[in-house]
């Protein structure tokens, strides 16, 4: 860090006072990880939970409640609310304490190296499967809570292309019958595992 930094000065206040056009703020977020390791909701171990971390109280039905009041409210002002979603992969995979879909099937949920049989990393963690049943309709189940449940207007998907077309029109087609005026639109990068179909 700097030396000619106020030490008694909040991390926010500093973040703040600094250049919005360059990449300070983001070297200094990196320089804490290891003791603040905010992962912003993109380490997805609960698919259709509202992220406790953002109610005021994260206890039972509260934060649920608290989103929904949210949703509400922002709909009231004449907006609509689109939600991004991060289905490509999952926090932890195996043994891990929040590898929760391991718990169902073991090596089913994520995408396999077919030499070696390792989880596929490309994404940034343990990537998901959609190509698999089951996994797709996790996904499309998900979905269509958040429209129905929560009236989520549309969705925002973290690395789109890592789930087969068939698999994000079909859920589209389920969340249409939940609200026909739905978007979807998502990263459509080609790498990794999935690149070139």
């Amino acid at each position: 860090c700097d030396e000619n930094i106020n030490k008694s000065q909040s991390i926010k206040n500093h973040l703040k006072s600094l250049p919005k056009h360059d990449n300070q703020r983001q070297k200094i977020i990196s320089s804490i990880r290891g003791i603040d390791n905010y992962n912003w909701g993109y380490d997805p171990f609960h698919y259709t939970v509202p992220e406790g971390s953002y109610a005021l109280n994260p206890e039972g039905s509260s934060r649920i409640l608290e989103f929904r009041e949210m949703v509400q409210s922002i709909h009231n002002l004449g907006f609509r609310v689109i939600m991004d979603v991060v289905y490509n992969h999952t926090h932890q995979a195996g043994l891990k304490p929040t590898a929760v879909l391991d718990k169902i099937v073991p090596n089913y949920y994520h995408r396999l190296d077919p030499i070696t049989g390792s989880i596929a990393q490309s994404t940034c963690c343990d990537n998901t499967a959609t190509e698999r049943v089951m996994m797709a309709k996790l996904m499309t189940d998900s979905l269509v809570i958040w429209a129905k449940e929560y009236k989520i207007d549309g969705f925002r998907f973290d690395l789109m292309a890592h789930q087969p077309k068939t698999v994000m029109l079909a859920a589209r087609q389920a969340v249409q019958a939940v609200d026909p005026d739905t978007y979807f639109y998502g990263e459509g990068w080609n790498f990794g595992e999935v690149a070139n179909n």
